[in-house]
């Protein structure tokens, strides 16, 4: 045979190969497409200017672009105090002769790339079919998931991040010697990269530092030495990060006396904590507010439900997730229109409404299964010492934390200081819990009732995310 003829052998074994792929994924790969699709919808008819203060994201890209990619001193602009990553290269783009919506297109494809790259995750960490394809449908039509990746702030590409660094911490745990270093020290690079986009990456370092600590104390069989020389390579970590954002952090250090600067530490919105300033931090809410529920939600899944006149912090976060809760036009309906009702003062037409009362219900049961399949998992990998699978849920935990640590520090809820767009930096490991769940219950006929329920909850919330899109609908009117 000669080579040529063994050349094109080899080309028609890979392209049998490749098919046989597609076919075996053919699930995956469409859930996938739908996930893709409906991203891309936010280019098409999502205005880049509608979303959470999207016209102050839009000064401080376009101050960085008339400056040469200088940045604003923290306090001149509103959206200055965020770091630099997504704003300079969104001015890199507006150099380049792009405009706002050109700009979309970084949270666009961050949100495409994480999606694939979560597909990745559950393929490799999550031996249960069942369990990943359930996952990866939920990422791929989650509402506060797709209606991020399509605003203009820096929120997709930080989740893209964390979610990089995270699919990397079971391999990085799994290792020894030299290549725990080489883990160690690309975690720490994505961390710093993290931490250049959004300073939540503090927090998944923070979560990593206390799983080295469980693993130095906890992990079975190991001589001291041994213990010392895996938790050595963990350095990384957190000297690369310092590292690469010292530069940024020290200046406001020197200009405002903290690494992390908020809104609120600056004139603009100082006077407005004047009064919560007074008050020590665990009297800044009351007990309700981190226990109680308010069933509102259900029929009125829009600020300022689960807000006014007793805020409800888990009550808020779940809704913010399955629904577009403070109404910033995820349903492709123009802010500027006339029409009523209202919600947050924004046009809410009546099929958006029962859409969204649907998403809102069927997000609570989606909720409840994640939440118990989540601790359930995490007992199983403690007890299994799987230090990398523990790190990941760990983050989820401290992303929630401390999500609700702000929210206390900063009781304003008019300006909408309770968005599940926040923990999403760490939420990936919830759609693998999730997954958890759906594959529990499709394991045995008795709990097929479950499995059924989960499915039409999945299914509602499609419902909700399609008709918003791209108005589809999947469920009567």
């Amino acid at each position: 045979m000669t080579a040529q003829a063994t050349q094109r052998l080899t080309a028609a074994q890979r392209g049998s190969h490749a098919l046989d792929w597609v076919v075996a994924h053919a699930p995956e790969l469409a859930l996938f497409l739908v996930g893709v699709i409906l991203r891309l919808s936010m280019h098409v008819s999502y205005g880049p200017r509608w979303g959470y203060d999207a016209d102050l994201h839009w000064e401080v890209v376009k101050w960085i672009a008339v400056h040469g990619g200088q940045l604003p001193p923290v306090d001149l602009l509103f959206e200055a105090f965020h770091p630099p990553l997504f704003y300079e290269l969104g001015a890199l783009l507006v150099r380049l002769g792009g405009d706002n919506h050109s700009v979309q297109w970084i949270s666009i494809i961050a949100g495409i790339l994480r999606l694939g790259l979560l597909w990745l995750g559950l393929e490799l960490y999550l031996p249960s079919r069942v369990a990943r394809v359930s996952g990866l449908a939920l990422a791929a039509i989650l509402p506060v998931s797709v209606h991020m990746d399509g605003t203009l702030n820096g929120e997709g590409l930080g989740a893209l991040l964390a979610l990089g660094s995270m699919v990397l911490l079971p391999r990085a745990f799994a290792s020894v010697g030299r290549r725990r270093w080489l883990w160690a020290a690309a975690i720490g690079t994505v961390f710093g990269v993290q931490l250049l986009t959004k300073i939540s990456a503090a927090v998944g370092i923070a979560a990593l530092g206390l799983v080295v600590l469980l693993e130095f104390f906890f992990a079975t069989g190991l001589p001291w030495r041994e213990r010392v020389a895996r938790a050595l390579p963990w350095s990384l970590a957190l000297v690369i990060p310092i590292l690469m954002t010292g530069w940024y952090f020290g200046r406001n250090v020197r200009d405002h006396g903290k690494p992390f600067v908020t809104s609120f530490d600056l004139k603009s919105q100082s006077g407005s904590m004047v009064e919560a300033e007074k008050l020590p931090f665990f009297d800044r809410r009351t007990l309700g507010y981190l226990c109680g529920w308010d069933s509102k939600i259900w029929s009125q899944p829009y600020y300022p439900t689960a807000l006014d006149p007793h805020p409800r912090f888990f009550a808020v976060a779940i809704v913010s997730t399955f629904v577009d809760y403070y109404n910033f036009s995820f349903s492709d309906v123009d802010p500027g229109e006339s029409a009523e009702p209202r919600a947050n003062g924004r046009p809410l037409p009546a099929e958006l409404l029962k859409v969204s009362q649907r998403s809102a219900v069927a997000g609570t049961v989606i909720c409840l299964a994640t939440v118990a399949a989540f601790f359930v998992c995490l007992v199983l990998v403690w007890r299994r010492r799987q230090w990398g699978q523990l790190a990941m849920l760990v983050t989820t935990l401290a992303a929630v934390a401390s999500s609700l640590e702000f929210t206390i520090q900063y009781p304003l809820d008019y300006l909408g200081v309770i968005k599940s767009t926040y923990v999403q930096f760490g939420a990936a490991p919830l759609y693998a819990t999730f997954g958890v769940a759906v594959a529990w219950a499709s394991a045995r006929r008795w709990r097929w009732p479950l499995l059924w329920l989960l499915s039409a909850s999945v299914w509602a919330v499609a419902a909700y995310t399609l008709y918003c899109r791209l108005r589809v609908q999947l469920l009567p009117s």
